[in-house]
């Protein structure tokens, strides 16, 4: 996966960035014969 500019038009293309500014940690595994599988752990609020 490599990073792209996206116009600020465009409808697709920030996932990743969205997922990277939220999470603690993320990655991605490839999926045979095609895909990818994208994992993120997200910070908690511990107090009530």
């Amino acid at each position: 996966m490599y990073p792209h500019t996206s116009d600020p038009l465009d409808e697709h293309g920030r996932g990743l960035r969205i997922i990277d500014a939220l999470s603690e940690h993320w990655g991605w595994t490839r999926r045979q014969p095609i895909g990818k599988t994208v994992w993120a752990m997200l910070p908690t609020d511990s107090q009530p």
